[in-house]
């Protein structure tokens, strides 16, 4: 963990950052009316530099090859086929998957609300079971020193400086309004999500990596 955390190191978000609109990520009921807010110290932004020739210099080719490398990264298909296990989905999953708003991702745990584009990278939303988020908010009220967010969003910012190329992996957690006693996720529990996104981040990049070896072998066979 350590080592993830001097390699990438945390970004505030900025204050336009889409990371704070909660209207990005929608409920299920009976959570789906609650008005929500984004804890000032939430959001999280990591950054990888890695050479400009890894990704397509068109900016929307980028932001989808690097979604996808990320999606495609070893963590990621691990995570899918373990929620595709315990929720009974056999089916197979396409090797690329398809980023067009409300399609579900890594077994079904997120879901597209912007794909990557010309008009910004993609967003995808996740939430924890309403129920869940319900005892948490109950026993919090008689006590207990933490609640769990309702859900959030992830971005994979990309942008080009030069012959580098800053690729990124993003967070923020929603909480609902009206719980004025400022209790939160636990911030060993806040440290072992970054951990988690400072990891997709670090394999989204081994996977980048991998395929521009890929092509570079490919050009030196068909010359």
């Amino acid at each position: 963990m350590r080592y993830l955390e001097n390699k990438y190191p945390l970004q505030s978000a900025a204050p336009e950052s889409r990371l704070w609109d909660t209207s990005l990520t929608t409920y299920p009921p009976p959570r789906d009316k609650l008005a929500r807010y984004v804890p000032r110290d939430s959001p999280a932004e990591f950054y990888a530099r890695v050479p400009a020739q890894w990704l397509p210099r068109d900016l929307a080719q980028a932001r989808r090859e690097w979604a996808d490398a990320c999606l495609n990264s070893r963590i990621m298909r691990l995570e899918g086929r373990i929620i595709r296990f315990f929720s009974g989905d056999n089916q197979p999953t396409p090797g690329h998957p398809l980023l067009i708003p409300g399609a579900k991702l890594v077994g079904g745990a997120l879901t597209v609300v912007h794909p990557p584009d010309a008009q910004g990278s993609l967003i995808a939303q996740w939430h924890n079971p309403p129920e869940v988020v319900h005892f948490f908010e109950v026993i919090a009220r008689w006590g207990y020193p933490w609640r769990l967010m309702d859900g959030g969003r992830h971005e994979t910012p990309v942008r080009f400086e030069g012959d580098d190329a800053l690729v990124g992996f993003t967070a923020a957690h929603d909480y609902a309004i009206g719980n004025d006693d400022g209790k939160l996720l636990p911030k060993w529990a806040e440290r072992a999500h970054r951990a988690y996104a400072r990891f997709i981040l670090h394999e989204g990049v081994q996977e980048l990596h991998r395929r521009a070896e890929n092509r570079d072998a490919q050009a030196k066979e068909s010359t």
